[in-house]
């Protein structure tokens, strides 16, 4: 069931962010935040030593805080899709995150 959830999530933002017209750029902020958000995750884990859960908030706000500030500070304005491109990847992080990493924490979840 948590598969089902995790993939309809993913689908239904990816359908809202690639709605329009499909840019170089934002295929690289979905891999971007994608990427930042294991990463970020995985730091946490292995060199702070925080708890998954702890390190998945973690891995989600830095994506964030580093996606809004490129729009801001670098490109002088927020771009909607952008955001929404990036909010797609860190999803996607989160939800493969949330499947391989606490497989067994979830038994009570439907």
């Amino acid at each position: 069931m948590k598969i089902l959830i995790i993939i309809a999530t993913i689908l239904i933002l990816s359908f809202f962010a690639f709605a329009d017209e499909w840019h170089p750029e934002q295929g690289a902020h979905f891999v971007g935040a994608l990427g930042l958000t294991v990463v970020t995750y995985k730091i946490a884990i292995d060199c702070f030593h925080l708890t998954k859960w702890q390190s998945l908030i973690s891995g989600i706000v830095v994506a964030s805080l580093i996606g809004i500030g490129k729009e801001t500070l670098m490109d002088s304005k927020i771009g909607e899709k952008d955001l929404i491109v990036d909010a797609a990847g860190i999803a996607t992080g989160a939800g493969i995150l949330m499947y391989f990493e606490f497989d067994g924490e979830f038994k009570n979840w439907k």
